[in-house]
């Protein structure tokens, strides 16, 4: 999962899928459109927070109990919005303190395009386009200054110290501890590399085809 990840990160002729059920055969695969400095203007006065730099232990925000794995716990806060599945994305693209790498693809079941948005090396958000918005379906994490809500943190976080926040794992495989967020298709991943937090997969997996 991790080697598939950063791989997409790196191709350049990388093609945005189609969701589950939405046919994935050469005929259907979609056109690419690469762009660069994506510009999206937010109805606000306020000036976007920068995030943390790389290496920053970033302080927890209040989520649920540690020990418990819940609504809150699938989600991150950055420049005081939230990011979580199932929300748009247009209005927070540029929100992130810097522009982002954007590959698009034709849409595979509504006009416009679903997109992928890479912000270095250290965040991906994934989109689905639906009525006009970007639907977040995957937010993948892999640097330090992205901290998931109760602390989770690249680079930071130990496999013990995350059963300390989120109890015990839906699934545990030797590099990864999986949770599943009750009542929904949410999954999200946490992956260790020398037992040490290297990458986080939140996923619908619904619309990813991977339940």
């Amino acid at each position: 999962m991790l080697r598939r990840r950063i791989l997409l990160l790196l191709a350049a002729g990388l093609l945005v899928g189609c969701g589950k059920g939405q046919g994935t055969n050469e005929e259907k695969l979609p056109q690419v459109r690469i762009e660069t400095n994506m510009t999206y203007v937010k109805e606000t006065a306020e000036d976007p927070a920068e995030p943390a730099g790389p290496g920053t232990v970033v302080t927890p925000r209040p989520g649920e109990a540690d020990g418990t794995f819940g609504a809150s716990d699938a989600a991150l806060t950055v420049a005081g919005f939230t990011l979580e599945i199932g929300t748009d994305f247009l209005p927070y693209i540029n929100e992130l303190g810097e522009a982002p790498v954007v590959m698009e693809g034709q849409a595979c079941l509504e006009g416009g395009y679903d997109t992928n948005y890479y912000y270095g090396d250290e965040l991906a958000v994934y989109t689905y386009a639906k009525d006009g918005k970007q639907i977040i379906y995957d937010i993948y994490i892999t640097g330090s200054r992205y901290a998931l809500n109760k602390g989770a943190q690249v680079g930071v976080t130990t496999r013990e110290r995350l059963a300390e926040l989120y109890g015990e794992p839906t699934s545990s495989f030797p590099a990864a501890e999986v949770y599943a967020l009750a009542g929904t298709d949410v999954r999200v991943s946490f992956w260790f590399e020398n037992d040490l937090l290297s990458a986080i997969d939140i996923l619908d997996s619904a619309v990813n085809g991977e339940e």
